[in-house]
C-alpha cells in the first residue's frame, strides 16, 4: 500500500511526498481508509511514535477540503504543550498546499490574550491542552459549536496526568453529534471509562499487543553497586560513540546532578525537569530536537510530549518502580520504523524488578557485560576512523585549498601511518586518557564489592531471619499520607518496594491503609521526615509523589 492508494486529495498527496512519506505505517493503513469512508467514533490503540498524527490529520484535513464553504472544525486534545506544538507543526506541513490555514495551538505558558485574539479570527482546527482549553471555555473566549470531530491524542497520558475532569468538561461542551477519535497506547481503566461515557458504537483498531513493548527495541541491563552507577553510565555512553539518547532519572534532584556531572566530564548534555521555567524548558527541548545536545537527562513527567523520532538509546538511571513507566520510557526510541536500544543501569539487587518488567511487558531484558576501557577506546577510535573515511573533503569548495596545501607541506616529513595515529590520538584524547588510568569494573570485581547484600532467600538469610514482631515490639510510629492509591495500581508490595528502593537502608514499616486515591502508612517516627522528603522527590508511573506527615493519626 502507498499513500497514492488512500484516495487523498492531490494537495495532501503532494505534501506527503514533500515530507518523504512513501508507504503508510500500520496505524495509517488501518485508520485513514476507514475515516475516509465512514462517519462515527473511532478507538485506535497504537504505540507512541507510530504515525498517529498523520493517521487522523489527513482524514480531518480531507474533510475540511471537501466541505469547502461550510468547512467543519476539528478539535485535537493533547497532554502537553510540546505535543500540541508538534501536532500543529505537522498539520501545517500536511496542509501546505491546501486552503486550510487557521490551525491554532492553545496551551499554557503562552499569552492567553494573544490566543483569544487568534480565536476571534476563526479557525479550522484547534490543537489544545485540556487545562488551557477549559480556561478559555470558562472565559467564553472559544466557541465549539462548529466542532464536528474531537481527537483525543495520547488519551492514556492525559488521564495519567490528571486531566479527567478537564476532558469531561470539554466533551460536554462540544455538540452531541460530534465524532470522537480516540488514540491511546494502552486501554487503561480510565481510558475505558471515558470511552464508555462519551463514545458510542466505536470502530476499534489495535496495532500490536496492549501494554507490550516495541519489538524493535533491544533491552539490556547493567547491574552494579550503587556507588558505581555513574561510572557505569559513562562507560555505556562512551561505548556507543554516535549515541543520541535520553537518560531517565527518578527525581528532579538526581536529574540535575547527573546532568551537571556529565557536562563537567565533557559530554554534550543538559537536564529537563520540573524546576525549569517554560522558556528554559523550550530551549532545552529545542536544542535536543535539532541535535545540539547529544544526551538529554530527564524525569518521566518532564519528558512528556517530547516528540523526536531519531533517538537511538534510552538509558534508565535506575529502574522505575512501575513497569508501565519502563515501557513508556523505552518507547522514546525505535520510533517511525527504526530500531533502538533500552539500557538500564541498575542495582545488583534489582533482579526481581527486572523479572516483573519482563513479565508485564512481554520482553526479555538481557544482561550486558560492562564494557572494558580497551573495548571503549576501540569503539571510539573506529567511529572516528569511519567519520574520516566518509568525510567530504570538497564540502567547502576551493576556499581552503591554499591553507590545506600549506598544511600538507608542513606534515610532509611524517609517514601517513604516523599522521593517522596522531589524528586519532588527539581526537580521542579525553576517552583514552580517562580509561588509561581507570581500572575495569568487571562483573567479578563488582560482585565482591558489596557482600552485605544477599539475595532474598539465601541460606544466610534463612538462618538469621528474625521472628515477626508484634505491634508492641515496634518503635514509636508516625503515619504518612501519600497521594497514590488503588486507582494508581499502588499495592502494599509496590509501596514497600518504592520505599526500599528510595532509601539506602532498611527501616521499620508499620500498618498500610490503601484507599482509592490516597493511602496511609506508618514508619518509625525517627525516619518520618526522611521518608517523606525522599519519596516526595520520586515519581510513580510518571506521576509526582507527594507525602505528608499526619500528626493527628
Amino acid at each position: 500500500m502507498t499513500f497514492d492508494t488512500l484516495d487523498l486529495s492531490p494537495e495532501l498527496l503532494r505534501a506527503t511526498t514533500d515530507l518523504g512519506f512513501s508507504e503508510p505505517m500500520p496505524v495509517q493503513q488501518e485508520v485513514i481508509p476507514y475515516l475516509s469512508t465512514h462517519r462515527g467514533d473511532l478507538i485506535a490503540l497504537s504505540k507512541t511514535g507510530s504515525g498517529k498524527t498523520a493517521a487522523y490529520g489527513l482524514p480531518l484535513l480531507e474533510r475540511i477540503i471537501q466541505a469547502k464553504g461550510s468547512a467543519p472544525c476539528g478539535l485535537i486534545l493533547t497532554p502537553t504543550r510540546e505535543l500540541a506544538i508538534q501536532v500543529q507543526s505537522d498539520l501545517v506541513a500536511l496542509a501546505k498546499y491546501t486552503s486550510v490555514r487557521q490551525i491554532l495551538a492553545l496551551y499554557g505558558g503562552a499569552s492567553i490574550e494573544e490566543q483569544i485574539r487568534q480565536l476571534a479570527k476563526g479557525y479550522h482546527i484547534i490543537v489544545a491542552t485540556p487545562g488551557r482549553l477549559c480556561d478559555l471555555i470558562r472565559r467564553k473566549a472559544v466557541k465549539l459549536r462548529k466542532v464536528s470531530v474531537v481527537v483525543l491524542d495520547e488519551a492514556d497520558v492525559m488521564l495519567d496526568m490528571g486531566f479527567q475532569r478537564d476532558l469531561q468538561e470539554i466533551l460536554q461542551a462540544v455538540p452531541q453529534q460530534v465524532e470522537h477519535w480516540l488514540f491511546s497506547a494502552t486501554m487503561s481503566r480510565e481510558v475505558r471509562e471515558i470511552a464508555d461515557n462519551y463514545i458510542s458504537d466505536a470502530h476499534e483498531v489495535q496495532i500490536g499487543a496492549l501494554n507490550k513493548a516495541n519489538a524493535d527495541i533491544k533491552h539490556l541491563y547493567v547491574a552494579v553497586p550503587a556507588r558505581h552507577k555513574y561510572a557505569a553510565l559513562k562507560r555505556v555512553v562512551d561505548y556507543y560513540p554516535n549515541i543520541y539518547g535520553i537518560i531517565f532519572c527518578r527525581t528532579r534532584a538526581e536529574t540535575k546532578e547527573i546532568a551537571e556531572w556529565l557536562i563537567r566530564d565533557g559530554y554534550n548534555a543538559d537536564a529537563l525537569h520540573g524546576d525549569l521555567s517554560q522558556a528554559q524548558r523550550d530551549m532545552v527541548m529545542n536544542r535536543f530536537r535539532i541535535r545540539n545536545l547529544q544526551l538529554l537527562v530527564a524525569t518521566d513527567v518532564a519528558a512528556r510530549g517530547l516528540d523526536v523520532d531519531d533517538v537511538t538509546h534510552v538509558l534508565h538511571y535506575g529502574l522505575p518502580a512501575d513497569p508501565d513507566s519502563y515501557t513508556h520510557r523505552s518507547g522514546r526510541t525505535a520510533r517511525a520504523g527504526k530500531t533502538g536500544l533500552s539500557i538500564a543501569i541498575c542495582h545488583l539487587r534489582d533482579s526481581k524488578q527486572i523479572r516483573i518488567i519482563e513479565q508485564h511487558a512481554g520482553i526479555r531484558i538481557e544482561s550486558m557485560p560492562l564494557p572494558s576501557g580497551q573495548e571503549i577506546c576501540k569503539k571510539q577510535l573506529f567511529a572516528l576512523a569511519t567519520r574520516i573515511e566518509y568525510a567530504d573533503s570538497n564540502e567547502h569548495g576551493t576556499q581552503y585549498d591554499e591553507l590545506l596545501n600549506a598544511i600538507v607541506q608542513k606534515l610532509a616529513w611524517l609517514p601517513p601511518e604516523e599522521i593517522i595515529r596522531r589524528v586519532l590520538t588527539l581526537e580521542a584524547d579525553r576517552i583514552m586518557r580517562y580509561y588509561a588510568n581507570t581500572p575495569d569494573l568487571s562483573a567479578q570485581e563488582l560482585a565482591t564489592e558489596e557482600p552485605k547484600y544477599r539475595t532474598k532467600g539465601s541460606p544466610e538469610e534463612h538462618r538469621k531471619a528474625p521472628k515477626k514482631r508484634s505491634r508492641t515490639d515496634l518503635p514509636p510510629m508516625t503515619s504518612l499520607r501519600i497521594n497514590l492509591g488503588k486507582r494508581d495500581k499502588l499495592y502494599p508490595n509496590r509501596l514497600l518496594e518504592l520505599i526500599n528502593r528510595t532509601l539506602p537502608y532498611k527501616i521499620t514499616i508499620g500498618k498500610i491503609d490503601l484507599s482509592p486515591s490516597y493511602s496511609y502508612f506508618e514508619v518509625a517516627s525517627e525516619w518520618a521526615e526522611t521518608v517523606a522528603a525522599a519519596l516526595s522527590e520520586e515519581e510513580y508511573n510518571g506521576r509526582p509523589i507527594r507525602v505528608t506527615i499526619q500528626k493527628d493519626r
